[in-house]
């Protein structure tokens, strides 16, 4: 580590832009830090029962009839695992609660009964389930994606998944500080990178610091001197 830092120090020299995410792009070119293994380990998902995957990769799309959805999960919700206790302490994975919304579904369908306002009512239940599945295999990306690259002391690295038309459409990894963005990454990024990255920024953040308390300290003396004179 001790030396990529002139190196680092050389790209934030080099460039007077205070952009960011410009600076760690610039960095990663310098410094030729892209790790093949790493990125292909990142894209591998962790191995789940085939059930599981299935409703996490299931296209919810296809179509609008609750009974035509709900007969096509039945057989991957029924094969799925027994669910565990869940606690405060430790809560459900993303998986884990799309097994259990599968099955409420399959099992709100099955009891498909009522007219008018209460049938409404459950017609409009579905659709929330069918909503909550569909952000839980988003969830379920993000989640493979942070254990992946683990978390950093002081920084906050979350999964920022979102929906194409049927299916997830990407993700990208944010990094916060104190609850501030500070670098949006590829969803497929490696903890490597993502080190990297964060690097690039202190070293930024602490000289635009710096200079910053050096401009003061140069007002005060100013006015200072204007008082005295």
């Amino acid at each position: 580590m001790k030396a990529v830092i002139p190196a680092i120090e050389a790209v934030l020299a080099a460039s007077p832009s205070r952009d960011e995410d410009a600076t760690v792009y610039a960095m990663f070119g310098a410094l030729g830090t892209i790790d093949a293994e790493g990125r292909a380990a990142a894209k591998r998902a962790f191995p789940e029962h085939p059930a599981v995957a299935a409703i996490l990769t299931f296209d919810f799309c296809t179509s609008d009839d609750h009974a035509t959805v709900a007969a096509a999960l039945e057989p991957h919700a029924a094969a799925a695992p027994t669910l565990r206790q869940s606690t405060e302490d430790d809560e459900w994975t993303a998986a884990e609660r799309a097994v259990y919304a599968a099955r409420t579904f399959v099992g709100e369908v099955a009891r498909m009964t009522g007219h008018g306002r209460a049938g409404h009512d459950r017609w409009e239940a579905r659709e929330h389930l069918i909503a909550t599945l569909r952000n839980l295999q988003v969830r379920h990306l993000e989640e493979v994606a942070c254990d992946l690259i683990g978390q950093f002391p002081g920084y906050d690295v979350r999964g920022q998944g979102w929906w194409a038309w049927g299916a997830p459409g990407g993700m990208s990894i944010q990094v916060r500080v104190g609850g501030r963005p500070i670098l949006s990454l590829p969803g497929d990024v490696t903890r490597r990178e993502v080190e990297m990255a964060i690097l690039g920024w202190k070293a930024g953040n602490d000289q635009g610091l710096h200079e910053g308390a050096e401009r003061i300290r140069r007002g005060i003396k100013n006015l200072l001197e204007v008082e005295a004179a």
